[in-house]
């Protein structure tokens, strides 16, 4: 099934879906791939049911493979369009279904309530299971949390937004999801903080505007000797889980070459006892204090995907049953970042923001030995095409 194909439309309960399926063994052998430049799909296919091939092989070699190609249609409604069709199909063969998502985001309150995750509960059902990957961000500092403590409205400590652990505030590129542990609001503040952690420059606080709330720092009386960009903010609860909520874009860079100086924070504003998590949604920027106590510190604990919190879900992460494998050139290749018989370090983990611990469970997905793409170009040398034999995967 391919959302921009050519082939018949599919139909699913009496609803004709975008796209095309093809079903026939002629069809499908005229079929090449979605993307020239990835091995993904095929990777994590061969490993759910790939045939054996010498001492290697899929979990379940004789199960029926469905494929649905969404290449950059990656949409929320195809995901779930692409999860019914399969669905529909098992049940039209009548065979039980495992869905594997491969894939995963950090948008929403990290509590299962987006319309996402409720749409994939309500297809789960006995004999169709869906499972999702936990996520790779388990070794980044991607999430903060604080609970605001002092009497009535009261300041919060920074967070600082840094591009990553060697980086020296020069340039950000941020968006960050917050929500508040009810409907409450809170707001914020941007700050410049120098390399001693005090303030050099600061915004009023940010309030909500019809059309997203932007804040120039390029023609701010102080912040305009750090930074030329601006900040943009939505503010709102959130229909699904009636959480507060402020989203945050940031686009700067610095306005001099001494960028090791200072860096570019968040300071928020809450009620005491209101508490708020955040999440880095673009795959850009470590939440740290920069080992200055007064600040807030980032951490990995709330690092799982927010797509694999929903109830009836399976979240999975990644066990590490072997960190060498053999080449095609008969060679072999160690991760020495990888110990055997310990959780990946890059697999994600929660709790979720209803206090679920998760995943669920971990299986083998570091240093796989799995199948590839024949029409995927970056394997095109024998050193890539040995690395790619074995991507490590969750």
């Amino acid at each position: 099934y391919m959302p921009g194909g050519t082939g018949k439309s599919p139909a699913v309960n009496g609803k004709t879906l975008p796209g095309a399926e093809y079903t026939t063994p002629e069809e499908i052998a005229k079929l090449t791939c979605d993307l020239t430049g990835e091995s993904h799909g095929t990777h994590t296919s061969a490993i759910a049911a790939g045939t054996i091939v010498g001492s290697y092989g899929g979990m379940a070699p004789e199960a029926d493979i469905v494929l649905c190609g969404l290449a950059n249609d990656l949409t929320d409604a195809n995901i779930v369009n692409s999860i019914n069709y399969i669905f529909s199909y098992a049940e039209s063969v009548g065979k039980p279904a495992v869905v594997n998502l491969s894939l995963g985001d950090h948008v929403g309150p990290h509590d299962g309530t987006t319309d996402f995750c409720k749409s994939l509960d309500a297809l789960t059902d006995a004999g169709r299971l869906l499972v999702l990957s936990a996520g790779n961000e388990g070794g980044y500092k991607l999430h903060f949390g604080t609970t605001f403590t002092n009497a009535g409205t009261s300041v919060a400590q920074n967070t600082v937004l840094l591009i990553d652990s060697d980086y020296y505030g020069g340039s950000y590129e941020s968006a960050i999801d917050i929500y508040g542990s009810d409907a409450s609001a809170f707001t914020f503040q941007y700050v410049v903080i120098d390399a001693n952690g005090n303030q050099k420059a600061v915004s009023k606080k940010q309030t909500a505007s019809a059309n997203g709330t932007t804040f120039n720092m390029s023609t701010h009386s102080t912040f305009k000797n750090y930074y030329d960009g601006s900040g943009t903010a939505w503010f709102g609860v959130d229909a699904n889980s009636g959480k507060y909520n402020i989203y945050i874009e940031v686009s700067a860079e610095t306005t001099s070459s001494n960028d090791e100086d200072w860096y570019l924070g968040i300071l928020f504003w809450g009620a005491k006892g209101q508490t708020i998590n955040g999440w880095d949604i673009e795959g850009y920027t470590d939440f740290t204090n920069l080992g200055y106590s007064k600040f807030v510190d980032g951490d990995s604990e709330m690092s799982i995907s927010s797509m694999a919190t929903g109830k009836n879900t399976i979240s999975v992460g990644a066990f590490v049953s072997r960190n060498t494998y053999p080449t095609v050139g008969g060679n072999s290749y160690t991760y020495n970042s990888l110990t055997n018989g310990t959780i990946a370090t890059f697999s994600s983990y929660g709790p979720d923001a209803n206090g679920v611990q998760r995943p669920e469970i971990v299986g083998g997905g570091a240093t796989v030995v799995s199948a590839v793409s024949r029409y995927d170009t970056s394997t095109t040398g024998a050193d890539n095409y040995n690395f790619l034999a074995a991507e490590v995967e969750d």
